[in-house]
């Protein structure tokens, strides 16, 4: 997890939290406890009677405001006989996070720090990539020319590196050369 930020209520309009929330999915994830004062934690409470309310409107504004739909862990604790809500959101898997309403481009949160800052192109590219699950070192290189030499020579290193972390020699024996085959499949 990112981090806990407190917050003495929840606060009226909804996206001030939402912002949050989409940052912490589209980073480390973090928890939102609502009930303790963020500058003293002091446990300031709610009122019991609201407390299953308060819940079904958080979750009811991350449904409502984010895509793709981020399913928060929403849970409520009795401390010093005060009920606290405690919002948990885990590091999202399909980023990245956005507010619907304002789009991708500009509803985009990353978490710097203790803040939420609006992602920029780089980062909206690289949250992208990786809600492809696919890494850098996957991606073709636009623009570069592989000469059969290189890979000649990528194989024969790959060869020798192999047969220099093993110490039995027959076992060294045993290892093939690499091929541009052996590469591909």
């Amino acid at each position: 997890m990112n981090l806990n930020i407190y917050k003495a209520a929840l606060p009226k309009r909804s996206e001030t939290y939402i912002k949050t929330m989409t940052a912490f999915a589209n980073t480390s994830g973090g928890t939102l406890i609502i009930g303790i004062d963020d500058s003293t934690r002091s446990v300031i409470g709610m009122d019991k009677d609201s407390v299953f309310q308060i819940m079904d409107s958080i979750a009811n504004a991350v449904s409502d405001s984010c895509e793709p739909q981020i399913v928060p862990d929403i849970s409520f604790q009795t401390i010093e006989g005060k009920c606290i809500v405690i919002v948990e959101i885990y590091a999202g898997t399909n980023r990245p996070y956005y507010l619907k309403h304002t789009g991708k481009e500009n509803g985009t949160y990353i978490r710097v720090a203790g803040t939420s800052r609006q992602a920029d192109a780089v980062k909206l590219k690289e949250l992208e990539l990786e809600g492809t699950h696919a890494s850098w070192d996957e991606q073709i290189c636009i623009g570069y020319e592989v000469k059969e030499d290189a890979i000649d020579k990528l194989c024969q290193d790959i060869h020798r590196y192999m047969k220099s972390a093993i110490d039995s020699s027959e076992e060294k024996r045993s290892i093939a050369v690499i091929t541009v085959e052996h590469l591909l499949n």
